[in-house]
């Protein structure tokens, strides 16, 4: 700030109050993501035109970042919202794209931050998938060609391993492992970097941003200091950790080559990864461990919520295979049964997710890995309500989650997409559901500063009923550093609404009376007809059709056009829904 205030920042032209603003908003935001980029040496090399600063960095930053700015300056036609950071991309491409400059041929750190960063704005902001999965590509390539995949590599200077270089290599490593996966559930293709040709540690030496205390600057619509801290440190970590099971899941489960291998060997194969995912949620920082019936310690963030929602997408991404697809819920009825009682809690658990950050923060705003999480238990609580009832705990989770998504669709494209998939599932299994009305963003903004208080009536408004939630309130300095929620059994609540996670009995409640058959014939098979398994990367009307473990349902009315193999593809697909489905 000394340097902005003295002018001596050179921005490439661009206004230094509106730079520093627009990296506040980054540094804010990049929490739940990967912190690809270091910020202190990013600061730093600012000033002095260091190698960890370039301006095709700085652009790709503002790019993203613009995306919450309310100042009409980024903006190419300030009337226009939908030119918003237009400015920022035109001169990041100019640069990256430069005549003999030659910014793709060589491979450089922040050349690597740039792509991350954009690759992600333009999946989960503009919709521009193939782009982004050009630009991630590259992004791993050159990580690969500069050795950050190892720390074992032979050509390695020993310069290359001063602590500051250390730190900026494996953030940078494995923020690009971390979207690698996501951006290859987003798009259901093949994950580029394996866990098994790596070698970096997670290990992490600067925790200043760990305790820095959260800003909640694009989360709430009166932006202010939380008195607890980012938690971003140990943010990372987890999500790192988190991130080599998802792409072990990928490699198993949805690989092109994973509808030949024996039900039995893909059950045994997924038995020992949903007993790694309870470790991994078992061996959470209390500080972390988000449970929406009794949080503790927990610190309700929107990066702890967002890790936790990332879990439970898992779970489900693990087990509804065995409940969709012919051939692998033929294994037994038993082995059905339970897969759909894993999918069942943890879609629950993501509703209670999506409460707590709706009494908190601005769902207009959310994390997209986040509204990902929304779309797949919205998959599971249709089933259920088809069978209970929109009236059923199911069907009230059902409309929240097509709520929270018409939501996110001001800020972002990616949720269209979902919402759409949604509504003809709906459809098709003659839900009926009304449109309720949208809650305001600022309806849902959080604790204001040193208020004490939330509008405990509006928030209660969105909580299934006979749920109750004390008043939520910050702790004093000196006090935890967490907000708490309690909840109280209350006469004549119905037990599905006390349904936890982990809490089997509440789960069997929930379960009673549904037909197993009913539920294999919403996704389109049966015991008796095992259903055909299209093979990975066909396309219906040009467009790319999901990939491998998605059953395709012959039941007439499911899809009225009919994939390369005859049978019609089935309507939600949790990995890849990167075509037009409608």
């Amino acid at each position: 700030m000394i340097n902005a205030n003295s002018g001596k920042l050179d921005l490439d032209g661009v206004d230094v109050d509106l730079a520093m603003d627009l990296l506040a908003i980054f540094w804010n935001r990049q929490h739940y993501e990967g912190s690809a980029i270091y910020r202190p040496l990013f600061m730093r090399d600012m000033t002095t035109n260091g190698p960890y600063f370039s301006k095709l960095l700085l652009y790709a930053i503002l790019f993203a970042a613009s995306k919450y700015a309310a100042n009409d300056q980024v903006r190419s036609d300030p009337h226009d919202p939908e030119t918003t950071g237009v400015p920022f991309r035109q001169r990041f491409e100019e640069i990256l794209l430069e005549p003999g400059a030659n910014v793709l041929f060589d491979s450089k750190l922040t050349t690597v931050q740039a792509l991350l960063v954009v690759a992600n704005v333009l999946l989960s902001w503009r919709d521009e998938a193939s782009l982004a999965w050009h630009y991630t590509g590259v992004a791993i390539n050159m990580v690969i060609d500069l050795g950050i995949h190892t720390e074992r590599h032979p050509t390695r200077s020993t310069s290359d391993y001063c602590a500051e270089g250390v730190e900026a290599h494996r953030r940078v490593f494995w923020a690009a492992f971390i979207l690698d996966k996501m951006h290859a559930i987003y798009q259901g293709r093949p994950a580029r970097l394996s866990g098994a040709n790596v070698s970096v540690p997670i290990l992490f030496h600067d925790d200043y941003d760990e305790f820095e205390p959260f800003q909640t600057i694009t989360f709430t619509a009166t932006p202010h200091q939380l008195r607890r801290p980012t938690h971003s440190l140990s943010t990372m970590v987890e999500l790192c950790k988190l991130s080599q099971i998802m792409d072990k899941i990928l490699r198993e489960l949805y690989a092109e080559q994973s509808p030949s291998r024996a039900p039995s060997d893909i059950l045994k194969t997924s038995m020992i990864l949903h007993h790694e995912l309870k470790c991994w949620r078992a061996d959470l920082p209390p500080h972390l461990n988000v449970q929406w019936r009794s949080l503790g310690t927990a610190v309700i963030l929107p990066h702890t919520l967002a890790l936790v929602s990332m879990y439970d997408s898992l779970i489900i991404l693990l087990h509804r295979p065995f409940v969709s697809e012919g051939h692998l819920q033929s294994t037994s009825s038993f082995t059905t049964r339970e897969a759909f009682s894993h999918c069942v809690a943890a879609a629950f658990e993501v509703h209670g997710m999506i409460q707590l950050y709706r009494q908190h923060f601005c769902v207009k705003t959310v994390p997209y890995f986040m509204s990902y999480a929304t779309y797949v238990s919205a998959t599971i609580h249709a089933r259920l309500a088809s069978l209970k009832g929109m009236n059923s705990l199911a069907g009230k989770c059902l409309r929240d989650c097509l709520n929270v998504l018409a939501e996110q669709q001001t800020k972002c494209h990616a949720p269209r997409r979902t919402l759409r998939i949604l509504k003809q599932l709906v459809r098709r299994l003659g839900l009926r559901v009304d449109n309720p009305p949208t809650e305001d963003c600022e309806t849902f903004r959080g604790s204001e500063p040193g208020s004490g208080r939330y509008d405990a009536t509006v928030a209660l408004s969105s909580v299934p009923e006979g749920a109750h939630l004390s008043r939520v309130s910050e702790q004093p300095q000196g006090g935890v550093p967490a907000e708490r929620v309690s909840e109280q059994p209350q006469g004549g609540v119905p037990a599905e609404d006390w349904m936890h996670h982990g809490n089997m009995t509440d789960l069997d409640s929930i379960l009673l009376g549904v037909n197993m058959d009913d539920i294999l014939r919403s996704f389109g098979v049966t015991f008796d007809n095992p259903v055909p398994i299209q093979a990975s990367g066909s396309r219906l009307n040009g467009e790319v059709v999901m990939d491998s473990m998605e059953s395709r349902a012959p039941e007439q009315g499911y899809q009225q056009d009919p994939g390369l193999t005859g049978f019609p593809v089935f309507s939600d697909p949790l990995f890849g829904f990167d075509f037009d489905i409608a």
